[in-house]
């Protein structure tokens, strides 16, 4: 008879309902093992491609943040304390179907990991560089990508987005994901209904100081649907953040990661 599933390792104790439930944890079975082993020779081997490397995530060959990028996470994979424990965050569904000629496998994998399980359980001080990593990012968006991006857009329009960046801005979005890729979070107080508000009326002073000019671009951000200044304003939004102090860029920060660029 098939062996049941393996279920998922549960913490000692429960988080507190308002903070980001972490991902599932796995046992480490044969079966991980063996994927884990598997991980750090496809690491090495593709440590050798950059160009492959990035298509196997997904994303153009071509594209010069994506392959810094799939670099950056071979280096990772390649690391055994690990590729151990990213098999960990797999269900057994993910690790029996691993290597059946589907190569977005890893892509998706990965992307799981880092937009979905680490970004909202990161550090508050990792979720405060990410939002600055992020902010020349919405920024520089077309009206087109930025419809994308809002509505849960894949990795190549990232990459594609990124490469129109200057090299130290693609550096500092590749280091603060690979960062967050390792981080298992420090467990800070979920924000309360103050915290919220204390936010939101910061943000209100930053928006009545502009012009008048600006503060009616902001206003059709948010207020018409997909308006092509959204992601300008988005970035804006960060600015009123950044200079509101260091406190508030932690605050505004988990919102954000926490709850969605939508918060």
């Amino acid at each position: 008879m098939a062996a049941a599933p393996a279920a998922p390792v549960q913490a000692a104790a429960p988080a507190a309902a308002a903070v980001p439930a972490p991902a599932p944890r796995y046992p480490l079975t044969p079966a991980r093992s063996k994927l884990a082993d598997e991980l750090n020779r496809l690491a090495a081997v593709l440590a050798r491609d950059p160009a492959l490397g990035a298509r196997l995530m997904g994303a153009p060959g071509t594209s010069q943040t994506a392959r810094k990028y799939a670099s950056a996470w071979f280096a990772l994979l390649g690391d055994p304390a690990f590729s151990r424990d990213f098999v960990q965050g797999m269900s057994d569904e993910e690790v029996a179907g691993f290597g059946q000629g589907d190569s977005r496998q890893l892509g998706y994998l990965i992307g799981r990991r880092l937009m979905h399980d680490r970004t909202r359980t990161a550090s508050d001080a990792l979720k405060v560089r990410m939002l600055s990593a992020f902010r020349p990012l919405f920024a520089n968006a077309t009206p087109v990508e930025c419809d994308a991006i809002m509505s849960d857009a894949k990795a190549p329009l990232y990459f594609t987005m990124l490469d129109r960046l200057p090299a130290a801005a693609q550096d500092e979005f590749v280091a603060v994901l690979m960062a967050t890729a390792r981080d298992d979070g420090a467990v800070s107080p979920p924000l309360g209904d103050d915290d919220r508000l204390l936010v939101q009326i910061a943000v209100r002073q930053f928006v009545v100081e502009q012009s008048p000019a600006e503060q009616e671009r902001l206003r059709k951000a948010f207020a018409e649907p997909g308006s092509p200044d959204r992601c300008w304003g988005v970035a804006r939004i960060i600015d009123a953040l950044d200079a509101g102090g260091p406190e508030l860029r932690r605050l505004g920060a988990k919102m954000v990661f926490e709850k969605g660029f939508g918060t």
